[in-house]
């Protein structure tokens, strides 16, 4: 997800401010590392689910349940958006252009949120004994709060950078200010 998020923020960025931050080559390149770290992520989920379907565990086997049953729709997400992030990126069209990268980015994310939402709530249903109940994890107020002042502080830190720090590459301007006919000439009647 840090791949799609950099994508995202550096076009989001860019439209903000109105001025081109990196090269539509990096963002192409980025894009493909983003399939490749997608392709990675989705080898992964299938090999848990796996793990999952032929567990002779009863946790594994409750975990699965609830995955493919009522919490199926979380699940789904996940590799719809996963998938569908991929598809966009192994297109031309969606990794060479920034509406693609877009897409494909936020799909991603979305994706991911859904697999961070059921590896935390599902796998806390289920009990770790026979004879507990299910649990049930709600975010109290503090936890929420503590959340939303992370990314408010986040974001702020990102507007103040982008505002103060120099986003432009440093160009040496007295070794550009010398034509390169005269540094040769220079140095062959040094040498002489």
């Amino acid at each position: 997800t840090g791949t799609a998020i950099m994508i995202l923020i550096t076009i989001l960025t860019s439209k903000i401010e109105k001025r081109e931050i990196l090269g539509m080559k990096t963002l192409t390149h980025m894009g493909t590392l983003l399939a490749f770290f997608i392709s990675v992520n989705v080898f992964f989920d299938f090999f848990d689910l796996f793990v999952l379907k032929y567990s002779d565990e009863i946790e594994g086997i409750e975990a699965l349940a609830l995955l493919t049953g009522r919490f199926s729709v979380f699940f789904a997400f996940n590799f719809i958006g996963l998938f569908a992030g991929l598809f966009v990126l192994m297109t031309r069209k969606g990794r060479e252009t920034k509406k693609g990268l877009t897409l494909a980015s936020l799909l991603t994310v979305l994706g991911i949120m859904n697999y961070r939402y059921y590896l935390v709530v599902v796998a806390q249903i289920v009990p770790l004994q026979p004879a507990l109940p299910e649990h049930y994890y709600v975010p109290t107020f503090p936890e929420m709060m503590v959340f939303f002042g992370v990314i408010s502080i986040s974001l702020f830190l990102y507007a103040v950078m982008t505002k103060f720090l120099p986003m432009e590459p440093m160009i040496d301007k007295t070794a550009t200010d010398i034509p390169m006919a005269a540094t040769v000439d220079r140095t062959a009647t040094d040498i002489t």
